[in-house]
């Protein structure tokens, strides 16, 4: 079949490695004509391809576990490493109450701490973040599945052999397990961490930090 053509009538094709395309600048249609199965070229400007948006790139990351499993040092490194803020949820609540840890278990009771656990989640944004989260807050008010809903939760996961080593360096700062001897804190995290662990493992994803320094467990969480 002969198409006809007058002078008026401009045809420019452009032959490609993948696609042929009749030129945009001569009012023709775009027509590619695919000869593989590789996706053709985008040739709208830039200002007209629809946005496209990276989830992981705009979600929060939350760091859940036990105490002393190192979620605030871990979450320090990882934030850095992603170049996105760091928030410590006890840090939040220290800072708005004027308030230890410790004082607010003493003077107020855990109930009351559990429910300014449930405001520091209800006031975080949509900004990307790495956020460390206090020992028990995935176990209380639904907030673990809150957390999973704002962001990607990873579980911080420590056998109690690791948990009692990092614990007893500071156990003064941590109200449920001041005053403890040797023994009552071992059957102490041991019967906490059976009670949390269902929480915990609702989790997106877990990394076992034993006998892992903080950048293999930052690596561990990035390569996930």
């Amino acid at each position: 079949m002969r198409m006809a053509c007058n002078a008026s009538t401009v045809t420019f094709l452009t032959v490609a490695p993948f696609f042929c395309k009749f030129n945009e600048h001569f009012n023709s249609l775009n027509v590619f004509i695919c000869l593989d199965n590789r996706r053709p070229k985008d040739w709208r400007p830039k200002h007209h391809r629809p946005k496209t948006i990276d989830y992981f790139s705009t979600m929060k990351t939350f760091l859940i576990g036990f105490m002393g499993s190192g979620k605030s040092t871990a979450g320090k490194a990882l934030a850095a490493e992603k170049g996105v803020p760091f928030i410590d949820s006890d840090s939040w609540i220290e800072t708005q109450t004027g308030k230890t840890i410790p004082q607010i278990f003493s003077e107020e009771g855990e109930a009351h701490f559990r429910s300014l656990e449930k405001a520091f989640v209800a006031q975080l944004d949509n900004k990307p973040a790495v956020v460390a989260c206090g020992g028990g807050l995935p176990c209380f008010n639904n907030l673990a599945n809150e957390l999973k809903r704002l962001g990607e939760v990873i579980y911080l996961r420590a056998n109690p052999s690791t948990l009692i080593l990092n614990l007893e360096k500071d156990q003064t700062e941590r109200p449920l397990l001041k005053g403890l001897d040797t023994k009552e804190l071992e059957q102490t995290i041991a019967a906490k961490l059976t009670e949390r662990e269902p929480f915990y493992l609702q989790a997106d994803k877990y990394i076992q930090t034993d006998n892992k320094t903080i950048k293999q467990v930052v690596e561990e969480i990035l390569a996930l």
